[in-house]
């Protein structure tokens, strides 16, 4: 896990192999990772809590019903789908689905 200036947490994983259940890892470490922030409870205050990024690298398809390399996702509201809870984002890159195109100069 590194940090950036602002606070922001960001953890980082490759997966080579498919993984049962890495979706909902990346949820638990993500989760995790917010609940241990030190300016919380008591002696912080929950408003100064950094915002947790997860980044997933995957040798396999994690999602094979999307066509997109890269997906990106946050807590929206089911009705409405406005993006209040800001705190939480997930990027997964599948490296099988990108595809390298060549640029003629």
């Amino acid at each position: 896990m590194c940090k950036d200036k602002n606070g922001a947490q960001y953890i980082i994983e490759m997966q080579v192999d498919p993984t049962q259940g890495f979706e909902k890892r990346a949820q638990y470490y993500a989760a995790k990772a917010y609940g241990r922030q030190p300016n919380r409870g008591k002696e912080g205050k929950y408003s100064d809590l950094k915002e947790v990024i997860f980044i997933a690298i995957a040798d396999y398809k994690l999602f094979p019903n999307k066509e997109d390399y890269i997906s990106r996702h946050v807590i929206l509201d089911k009705k409405t789908y406005e993006h209040d809870l800001k705190d939480f984002s997930f990027t997964f890159i599948e490296l099988p689905k990108f595809k390298k195109n060549r640029v003629k100069s």
